[in-house]
């Protein structure tokens, strides 16, 4: 159902934005694991979609593969894949931290962001959008190439000044 990249990022997020502890003590209040309205409240205070929601309730053990589908089922089935409960209210935080760690460390000489991500990771802006949410336009300033000049129709002054002195 998902591949490798997916499964991985899933875990990474649900870690990440959803404490084991935290995420286990509020899970505990919800009566049907399987309803995704009764995930609401939660989505309200992590801020994230049911579907992730879901998913960290399913990794945790919390729901079995079938209380999964079950879940992921009842998601379609609402509608909610394409539109979630409050997904017009809770509005999306634009990740202005990481943005100005990246910015600062650039300034300070840390890192070279162009070298980074064409050369060590060899990973395309659109990847880093996907993962951050920081739009490609941020990156635009830092992917600067070297500038390669020709020189023609230039003089050799040297050639001009060695005439002159003869």
């Amino acid at each position: 159902m998902y591949s490798e990249f997916h499964i991985l990022t899933y875990k990474f997020a649900g870690i990440f934005l959803l404490p084991e502890e935290s995420f286990l003590a509020d899970v505990q209040t919800i009566n049907r694991v399987t309803n995704p309205d009764a995930y609401i409240d939660l989505k309200t205070k992590w801020k994230t979609s049911l579907q992730v929601l879901g998913y960290r309730a399913a990794s945790l053990g919390i729901m079995d593969p079938k209380h999964h589908r079950n879940f992921y089922a009842a998601l379609h089935r609402k509608g909610y894949l394409k539109r979630e409960p409050l997904d017009e209210e809770i509005h999306l935080q634009k990740p202005q931290k990481v943005k100005s760690i990246i910015d600062l460390a650039v300034k300070k000489g840390l890192v070279d962001i162009r070298q980074m991500i064409e050369n060590d990771w060899m990973a395309d802006l659109n990847f880093f959008y996907r993962i951050t949410g920081i739009n490609t336009g941020f990156f635009d300033r830092y992917m600067v190439s070297d500038q390669v000049f020709e020189l023609d129709n230039v003089t050799d002054l040297s050639t001009d000044m060695r005439k002159r002195k003869v």
